[in-house]
C-alpha cells in the first residue's frame, strides 16, 4: 500500500490524429488521493450549500411546506389557549371544592398565582 502512495503516476489525455496532448496530470499516489478526497468533499459541500440556499430544500422529504408551517402556528396558538382554559377550570374547581367544604375562596392564599410565578 505504501508503494502505491509513493510511486509517481502520469495521466495523459491526447488526441490521436494530430498527436496533440489535451490534458496531462503528473503526481504521486498521495497527491492523487488527496485531490480525489478534496473533489469529493467539495462536491458534498457544494451540494449542501445549493440545497440549503435555494428553494430545492422544499423538495426534500420531511421539510415542512408553507401550509404545514401555518398549521403548526395555528396549533400552537390553540394549545396555548387550551392550557389557559384548563388553568381557569382548575381555579374554578378549587373554588368550588373550598365552598363545598365550608370555606370561602377569599380566605385561601392565592396558590395559583404562586404556582404560575414559579413556572
Amino acid at each position: 500500500m505504501l508503494k502505491i502512495l509513493k510511486d509517481k503516476y502520469h495521466l495523459k489525455f491526447s488526441q490521436e490524429e494530430p498527436e496533440k496532448d489535451l490534458f496531462v496530470v503528473k503526481g504521486s499516489g498521495k497527491s492523487i488521493l488527496l485531490t480525489l478526497l478534496l473533489v469529493v468533499v467539495g462536491g458534498f459541500l457544494l451540494s449542501f450549500l445549493v440545497i440549503m440556499v435555494t428553494p430545492l430544500k422544499r423538495l426534500l422529504p420531511g421539510y415542512p411546506t408553507e401550509q404545514t408551517r401555518k398549521e403548526m402556528v395555528e396549533n400552537r396558538i390553540m394549545v396555548d389557549s387550551l392550557k389557559q382554559q384548563i388553568n381557569q377550570w382548575q381555579k374554578e374547581m378549587k373554588a368550588i371544592q373550598l365552598v363545598t367544604s365550608g370555606m370561602t375562596p377569599d380566605n385561601q392564599p392565592k396558590m395559583e398565582e404562586e404556582n404560575e410565578q414559579g413556572r
